[in-house]
């Protein structure tokens, strides 16, 4: 069994922004990772503002270890100009992450522009490699650490991303995120990437799908409509659940067992979200016994 064991979901489960803690709190859920869009609401405000909404959570118990970091930008963009707003961007991200107490942010690792583009791969490689290097030395002095999610596309298994940490200047401290949805949408197996990823692995991003669908790769990528981000079980051709608990218990897995299921609840009543936020201690606590 893995030590105090920490059920969690994605913020957005609960939309909005000012409702969701106490939604939480009411559901006896104690974690989450702080969506992106929330985090976009939160990153306008002012620091003494995050400072205030930290304590408002803490004081009803609720206690944010990911983040989700901005989506929609490509950190291997080999336009300089891009690079540097991006870096700016995710500069003030990771500070509200640190004043919020999260120790985890996850962020996609690009590489599109080389897929798509046709720009040359070493040239997307040495981007990425730099870029991560200055959010690590950023973060030096910091609690949060950038993590690497994989991604079917341009990091379909924990080798790719390992390559990718390897870029980076030396000494650069980095994680990973695994996402059992993404990587359902490959060929990898999940225990494997875990038991590769050992102690660097500190998210995830708990989700099912139906596997990947034959459809032609286009320029919005082959996997975006498969990217269900189902519960468990809930799709044909499901992620194998036990071997990836498993796996989490033999490396002694330290972060949250977080629950990104967008899919999952769609357009579902305030009433439902609040149900499934109850339900996941009890199916985290079943998971763990496969």
């Amino acid at each position: 069994m893995l030590t105090a064991h920490k059920p969690s979901i994605w913020s957005n489960i609960c939309s909005d922004l000012s409702a969701m803690p106490e939604m939480f709190s009411s559901s006896h859920l104690h974690y989450a990772e702080l969506s992106i869009s929330h985090s976009a609401d939160l990153v306008a405000q002012s620091p003494a503002q995050w400072q205030k909404f930290r304590q408002e959570c803490e004081d009803l118990g609720l206690y944010f270890r990911q983040g989700h970091l901005r989506n929609q930008i490509d950190i291997a963009t080999c336009d300089r100009q891009k690079s540097q707003e991006i870096l700016e961007l995710l500069y003030r991200w990771l500070e509200m992450y640190e004043t919020l107490g999260i120790t985890a942010g996850v962020i996609h690792p690009g590489g599109w522009d080389a897929l798509y583009q046709g720009v040359e791969t070493a040239r997307m490689q040495a981007a990425r490699a730099e870029l991560l290097g200055k959010l690590a030395s950023f973060t030096a002095s910091m609690q949060v650490t950038v993590c690497l999610e994989n991604i079917p596309d341009t990091a379909p298994d924990y080798a790719s991303l390992q390559e990718m940490l390897d870029q980076a200047p030396a000494g650069s401290r980095l994680g990973v995120c695994l996402d059992t949805g993404h990587l359902n949408l490959t060929t990898a197996d999940p225990g494997n990437f875990i038991r590769q990823a050992g102690p660097k692995l500190l998210a995830l991003h708990l989700n099912d799908n139906c596997g990947a669908q034959d459809r032609p790769r286009d320029a919005q990528g082959y996997w975006y409509p498969d990217d269900l981000h189902l519960l468990p079980y809930w799709g044909k051709r499901a992620v194998n659940w036990k071997e990836v608990f498993t796996a989490l218990q033999e490396v002694n897995y330290q972060g949250l067992l977080n629950f990104e299921i967008p899919g999952a609840v769609g357009g579902a009543s305030p009433a439902i979200r609040r149900a499934t936020c109850r339900w996941v201690p009890e199916l985290t606590a079943a998971l763990l016994e496969l």
